[in-house]
């Protein structure tokens, strides 16, 4: 039997998608082992991968509500020069295009998550910038 010290190990490291190979030879286990875990881990796999994803997506482009404001404050800016349109730099099918791929991001980020049934007492937030008035 192997320690769940072991197995937190194996779903560390698989959630980085390192090989089960590389898994088995570091971790001195069967590799038949390793895939075994993998089927039995994957939900826990699946999720630390994402935290750690979300994490490094945080640590570069900043925080979604941080990624929200500034996309809503583009977006006003570019509704603001539409209504002031004399053709300067951008055509008006390019700032049209703009607008549209703003609030495409903004309805994305602003949607509210999936979550499984146990687990919707734990939900996120709507960020403030989303709210409608």
């Amino acid at each position: 039997m192997h320690s769940q010290d072991l197995i937190n190990q194996f779903i560390e490291l698989r959630s980085r998608n390192v090989t089960y190979a590389q898994i088995a030879a570091d971790l001195k286990i069967n590799r038949n082992t390793a895939l075994r875990w993998g089927q039995k881990h994957q939900a826990d796999i699946l999720a630390l991968a994402a935290v750690e994803a979300e994490a490094v997506r945080a640590k570069i482009f900043g925080s979604r509500e941080q990624e929200i404001e500034m996309l809503a404050k583009r977006l006003q800016r570019l509704e603001a020069e539409i209504d002031l349109r004399n053709p300067r730099y951008l055509t008006h099918h390019e700032i049209m295009d703009l607008i549209r791929t703003t609030r495409a991001r903004l309805d994305f980020l602003c949607a509210e998550p999936e979550l499984p049934e146990d687990r919707t007492a734990n939900a996120e937030p709507v960020p403030a910038a989303c709210a409608t008035p």
